[in-house]
C-alpha cells in the first residue's frame, strides 16, 4: 500500500499486488475487506510520514493476523546529525530524501518507536539501529556500536520487529 502511484509498475513486477492509498485515511472506507490479511507488515519509513501514526498502526493491525510480524523502520531524531544542525547551526533543514525529508510529519527516537509499537498492542522483540559516526557514511562507521550510552547519538536509523499477540 502507497500513496503514491509512480511505484506502482516496480512495485507489481516484485508483489502479488500493490495499492494505491493513503494511508492517513487507512481507516476509512472498506480497504480492509479488499486487501485480506497478513503474517507479516512492513512499515519502513512510512510511519513518520504520517498525521498519526498510532493510530494507522492500530488500524493496520486490524489485517495482521494472530502471531504475526510489524517491522518498522524510522529515523532517529536523536541523531548527531540533529544535535549539530538544529543546535549548532539553528536550523531545522528540510531536505529531499533522508533524516530531514521535507516530508517528515513526525520525528521518533528509540524509545518513541518501541513506546508506540507498545501502545498499540505489540510485542516488541528485537531492536537493531543503523550507525554512522559522520552525517555521511563512512568505512568505519560499525564502530559506532561500541559507543556504550552515546552509541543512540550515533544511530541515524532504528528498526524494530514485534508480534501480535
Amino acid at each position: 500500500i502507497d500513496a503514491n502511484p509512480d511505484y506502482r509498475v516496480d512495485a507489481e513486477q516484485r508483489l502479488d499486488r500493490f495499492i494505491v492509498h493513503d494511508l492517513n485515511d487507512a481507516a476509512s472506507g472498506n480497504l480492509v475487506r479488499h486487501i485480506g490479511t497478513f503474517d507479516c507488515i512492513i512499515a519502513a519509513d512510512v510511519l513518520e510520514h504520517l498525521v498519526d501514526p498510532l493510530s494507522t498502526l492500530d488500524w493496520l493491525l486490524t489485517v495482521l493476523r494472530p502471531g504475526g510480524f510489524v517491522v518498522v523502520s524510522l529515523p532517529n531524531v536523536r541523531y548527531l546529525g540533529v544535535v549539530l544542525s538544529v543546535f549548532l547551526r539553528g536550523s531545522w533543514p528540510r531536505e529531499e530524501v533522508g533524516l530531514f525529508d521535507a516530508t517528515h510529519l513526525r520525528w521518533f527516537t528509540q524509545a518513541d518507536m518501541t513506546n508506540m509499537l507498545s501502545d498499540a498492542g505489540l510485542e516488541v522483540e528485537l531492536v537493531h539501529q543503523l550507525f554512522r559516526l559522520k552525517t555521511s557514511m563512512t568505512k568505519h562507521d560499525h564502530l559506532a556500536r561500541y559507543l556504550g550510552p552515546l552509541r543512540e547519538f550515533f544511530s541515524y536509523q532504528n528498526l524494530a520487529r514485534a508480534r501480535k499477540m
